[in-house]
């Protein structure tokens, strides 16, 4: 009977501790809004550009890159283990005005664009976080991202091999690693700040008389992000 009883009364110390964990208070439901900025670099490969503008049989690379302010939200779940590791899911969703310009072409004769724009992304994720107080902890955020990415080149002048418009639209699921923070204000409210990487967006393009294209064109788009967070805990 005495070991029985020393055996319950430890089990009870451990899940004592285990509440009073640093990891526990992060234990539940979360939801919030985000804001911060986001950089869209594109990385732009064409061979063989047959403008004149550009001159023929020519090779162009190009790393440009446009910012934008973004707004969105969040929700999940997690839980602490042990002591003071912590592992949660996290689903979300970014407005942003996302517009990079990739190649233009100005001359005499010809006057063009080539544009990549997006607007929106929705990701999930899973966290794995480590509590360094019962009010602070660092994450790091393994997720896909989706988007949509429209490429667009317009143009005038030249002749009429020239006028026009060329319109792709590419959508796709991208990984989104991130890192983080997370600070609580009160028993419930939080702040974070995170800053993710999303692996870029690919699109090819045919052979064509667009200014700014030429006959193989490849355009993959990389975003890094940085946002700032205000959460709820349930």
């Amino acid at each position: 009977m005495k070991k029985l009883v020393a055996m319950v009364a430890a089990v009870g110390l451990i899940g004592a501790a285990h509440a009073d964990s640093c990891a526990s208070s992060f234990s539940g439901f979360i939801a919030g809004a985000q804001v911060g900025g986001t950089s869209a670099t594109s990385n732009y490969e064409v061979t063989n550009i047959g403008l004149p503008a550009a001159g023929n049989g020519s090779n162009l690379k190009t790393t440009p890159s446009g910012q934008s302010f973004l707004g969105g939200i969040f929700a999940g779940y997690g839980m602490g283990v042990g002591s003071c590791a912590y592992v949660g899911a996290e689903a979300y969703g970014n407005l942003a005005n996302n517009s990079v310009t990739i190649a233009e072409v100005k001359s005499a004769n010809t006057v063009g664009n080539f544009k990549a724009t997006n607007d929106s992304n929705f990701g999930a994720k899973v966290r794995f976080g480590y509590t360094v107080s019962p009010q602070a902890m660092i994450f790091v955020g393994l997720g896909v991202e989706y988007a949509s990415w429209k490429f667009k080149s317009e143009n005038s002048g030249g002749g009429a091999a020239f006028n026009g418009t060329l319109s792709k639209a590419k959508t796709s699921w991208n990984f989104a690693p991130s890192l983080g923070a997370e600070m609580f204000l009160t028993k419930n409210l939080f702040t974070r700040i995170e800053g993710t990487y999303v692996v870029g967006t690919s699109a090819k393009f045919p052979d064509n008389n667009q200014p700014g294209l030429g006959k193989d064109d490849k355009v993959t788009l990389n975003q890094r992000r940085l946002a700032i967070g205000l959460g709820y805990k349930f």
